[in-house]
């Protein structure tokens, strides 16, 4: 092993989120929409994985974990808690060819806020240059296949207009995703309290 192998093997994979815990009121409705497609391949996330991503970061070497936190520290000085709603059920590629279900994030200013602040410090930080349009949203499942788009499409028209909980953000959570063959494991590397 090359000393270029060995510092892609310390590298771990990296994001930064803000972590979204339901409700009784919202487990239940969950419940509802995996009864709904209890016969199409959903993988489906566990609620202790819930978040909201505001830069997925990727692989990460060793050194960049300090400057990271550093710079979420502060991030978390300049924000004060607030708190948004998660409304809504939908898809992303198309309900043609479908492939992410997802909740919807009502994007509050103060998220948007957080995501700019959030991008400002942790790009000249990871050295990166390149922004994409910020789309909040829970993921609840991966589709691998849908054999009933018709039962699909009246599932998200069903949900469109419920909202599902409301969220208080207190911190930002610095994770790594560890991958196994039951699913991605979240493990916080730290928590960074709004001011």
């Amino acid at each position: 092993m090359d000393a270029a192998e060995r510092h892609i093997s310390k590298t771990i994979r990296t994001f930064v989120a803000v972590k979204v815990k339901p409700d009784k009121a919202a487990e239940e409705l969950l419940a509802e929409i995996r009864k709904a497609l209890r016969d199409e391949a959903i993988v489906w996330n566990r609620t202790a994985n819930f978040h909201v991503t505001l830069l997925f970061i990727g692989d990460t070497s060793p050194e960049q974990i300090a400057p990271v936190q550093q710079a979420l520290n502060r991030i978390a000085m300049q924000a004060k808690p607030f708190g948004f709603s998660v409304s809504g059920l939908g898809v992303f590629r198309t309900i043609h060819r479908p492939r992410v279900l997802w909740l919807g994030v009502n994007s509050s200013f103060e998220l948007a806020n957080l995501k700019r602040l959030t991008d400002e410090e942790l790009f000249p930080v990871l050295k990166l240059d390149s922004r994409e349009m910020f789309k909040p949203h829970l993921t609840i499942g991966r589709m691998r296949k849908i054999d009933d788009l018709q039962n699909l499409s009246e599932l998200i028209g069903k949900y469109a207009g419920t909202q599902f909980l409301r969220v208080k953000v207190e911190e930002i959570l610095f994770y790594q995703s560890i991958t196994t063959p039951e699913g991605p494991i979240y493990q916080v590397l730290s928590a960074h309290p709004l001011k």
